[in-house]
């Protein structure tokens, strides 16, 4: 959890970097995003189908491995068409690692014997804090983007082998999927939410740091803290979301939650410094932190003897967040302004709310 979004932090806090080197629009930015998510869900169903045959543990820190190594050749793209071939492979490698460590968190809160997903999700946000920590401290000492690149994949590859012993092995389930089905019809619900949620994760990590950067004109080592204080406010949720879970209840959570986004991603959208976008990014990062583990907690209850693949399933309709989200954003940024694209997350944060009842109800029905 922790490499898969140290890579994520790393990669989100040097996208306005890419744009700049690169002289990029913002319409032309979403070439790039628009191949990194479509690279993830084309992957997603033939992991989650592979861990039918496979065990997770191997899948997570091998995939682990090839996502530092792509990692690294993003910076060395001499072109945009190259780089958008590069971030195709890395969302690839991103989409193999983030079902494995799915299904590696679903088959350790079993062994634990008690809710932990939420926690397990915060050391994805742990990840990305550091990660994007990493990537300021290197862009104000004026490093290359290959440079921190490099820098942040030979860490990943250390910490992908030193990390391997701890993983949990499985049986794989003796009944593989009849067909392929990208979104049985009993996780449809579940799915919408997990596109939600994954499209305000997406547009805040790949569009946060632009909007620091040309709306609100900081530079870009100032524009790599705003996701990290995305990051350490989804870490913190993470770690607190259990006990909300046992004290609020999962519908109630995911309400708060979506109350959260509007307010704070609000709250970043109409100011007009630094500081009060600072301060919307933490109160948005902490409402996003909970809503995908409690989808995919649920999607797990609903798939007791095939979770790796109704993941999948579940996260390849919310990694369309992804591949609509941003290229959506870029677009719209070009007819109206990127702070009114951005209100697209304000409003999926009041349908998560809104929905949040009837979606966790038909989850346990």
């Amino acid at each position: 959890m922790v490499g898969n979004g140290f890579a994520f932090g790393v990669w989100s806090a040097h996208i306005s970097v890419f744009k700049q080197n690169y002289g990029l629009s913002n319409a032309q930015l979403t070439l790039p995003l628009f191949t990194l998510a479509l690279g993830a869900i084309l992957t997603m169903p033939v992991v989650g189908r592979a861990l039918h045959l496979f065990d997770s543990s191997g899948i997570a820190w091998k995939g682990q491995i090839c996502y530092a190594v792509v990692l690294s050749v993003l910076p060395w793209t001499k072109s945009l068409p190259w780089l958008a071939l590069a971030t195709f492979l890395f969302g690839v490698c991103r989409g193999a690692v983030d079902v494995s460590t799915n299904t590696q968190a679903v088959i350790t809160e079993r062994a634990y014997g008690s809710a932990v997903m939420s926690s397990l999700q915060g050391f994805w946000s742990l990840g990305g804090l550091i990660g994007a920590a990493f990537s300021t401290l290197l862009l104000k000492r004026h490093a290359s983007a290959r440079l921190d690149l490099g820098s942040a994949a030979a860490a990943m590859i250390v910490t992908a082998l030193a990390s391997r012993i701890y993983l949990l092995s499985e049986d794989a389930p003796a009944d593989a999927p009849a067909r392929w089905s990208l979104i049985p019809r009993h996780l449809w619900a579940l799915a919408a939410v997990a596109f939600l949620s994954l499209f305000i994760e997406g547009a805040i990590g790949d569009w946060g740091t632009v909007y620091l950067r040309s709306t609100l004109h900081v530079s870009a080592a100032t524009a790599a803290t705003g996701f990290a204080a995305f990051s350490l406010s989804m870490m913190t949720g993470c770690f607190v979301g259990d006990h909300l879970n046992m004290k609020l209840g999962a519908t109630n959570l995911l309400r708060l939650s979506g109350a959260l986004v509007v307010s704070g991603f609000g709250f970043t959208l109409v100011g007009t410094t630094y500081a009060g976008a600072m301060i919307g990014l933490l109160v948005a990062g902490f409402g996003t932190s909970n809503m995908i583990a409690l989808i995919f907690g649920a999607t797990a209850r609903r798939n007791p003897g095939g979770v790796g693949a109704a993941i999948a399933a579940t996260s390849i309709i919310g990694y369309l967040g992804f591949l609509v989200g941003p290229p959506a954003v870029g677009s719209v940024s070009g007819w109206l302004g990127l702070r009114a694209a951005l209100a697209m997350v304000v409003v999926a944060g009041a349908v998560i709310s809104l929905c949040a009842r009837r979606v966790l109800r038909e989850a346990i029905e």
